[in-house]
């Protein structure tokens, strides 16, 4: 179990302490062994779903119901994330991109059996070129939880470039990554509470996937000189405001004022409220209302106006 307690200790502690911690590259870049693709598709029993549900809160908010027609989702692994995006947001048409063939392979069975194989399709593929793709070709283009996985920011720089590119004018380029902590000791701190949801749920590979994808992970100060200078689009960063351990990047059209168009609350988000019933039945009540609680933190802390930095 996470004490609340401890989840407001990290906070403080993340908040008051300056950047100590050096980046350390991922020792593997393509994730392609079995047990390890098997235990990323199991992730949706863990705490993980919290950030995929902020994900599709937030697209949900800016994205206009007029531009829900074609989707790019880069580094999609199992597709989860993917086929949320066709189930909640009500997209046409959505292509996934991994490089991992295994990935793409297990991805493709879970759309079919979430029965939206009709509208989401999965190919392996390089998301470091997106040649192949047309100039405009969507209303929509994710990368969640793959910048750690580039070699450089130049990588990174690039990725965006091309995802800003394949994106229409009035579309929405959004990137979701994680955040390294200020020190060694916060980052082991948080393995052993809320990284250790993992080694409960029997999720071993995952675990030490995690340790090494906060090594990787870029600051958000790294993140902010992503952003293509030559965009015509708005961009804004937002963090869960004190305990940043997640980071959105969002390109919006020019002429709008505001990256939201619409307001939401926690109570209705349509994955949260999916999965707490299947959470008590597979995971515990218990640990289903920590999971609630941390969910709502985790909320408050990302849609508070201090958590929201805009760039024109």
């Amino acid at each position: 179990m996470i004490p609340i307690l401890d989840f407001v200790s990290l906070i403080l502690k993340q908040s008051l302490s300056a950047q100590k911690l050096q980046r350390v590259p991922e020792p593997e870049l393509v994730t392609t062994g079995v047990e390890n693709v098997s235990q990323y598709n199991r992730i949706m029993m863990s705490r993980f779903p919290i950030s995929y549900a902020l994900a599709l809160e937030m697209i949900d908010r800016a994205l206009p119901q007029d531009r829900r027609v074609s989707a790019l989702d880069l580094a999609s692994g199992p597709g989860h994330f993917t086929i949320c995006l066709a189930r909640f947001l009500n997209l046409k048409q959505i292509l996934g991109l991994d490089l991992s063939k295994p990935m793409v392979e297990i991805a493709t069975a879970n759309a079919d059996n979430e029965r939206v194989s009709d509208r989401v399709g999965f190919e392996q593929a390089d998301i470091t070129s997106l040649s192949h793709l047309n100039d405009g070709e969507a209303d929509l283009t994710c990368f969640t939880f793959g910048a750690h996985h580039m070699p450089d920011l130049e990588t990174v720089k690039n990725v965006i470039r091309e995802m800003d590119r394949v994106t229409n004018a009035e579309g929405l380029v959004f990137l979701m990554d994680g955040v390294r902590l200020r020190s060694k000791s916060i980052t082991d701190q948080y393995m052993k509470s809320v990284g250790y949801n993992f080694v409960e749920l029997g999720l071993y590979r995952i675990f030490e996937d995690l340790r090494n994808s906060l090594l990787a992970a870029w600051t958000v100060e790294e993140m902010r000189t992503v952003i293509p200078s030559d965009s015509k689009r708005n961009w804004c960063q937002l963090t869960p405001f004190g305990f940043p351990i997640s980071q959105f990047l969002v390109g919006y059209p020019p002429n709008r004022k505001s990256l939201f168009l619409r307001t939401a609350k926690a109570e209705n988000n349509p994955l949260i409220r999916e999965l707490l019933p299947k959470w008590e039945i597979q995971v515990g009540k218990s640990w289903t209302q920590e999971t609630r609680q941390i969910w709502r933190i985790s909320h408050a802390l990302l849609f508070s106006s201090l958590g929201y930095r805009a760039f024109a």
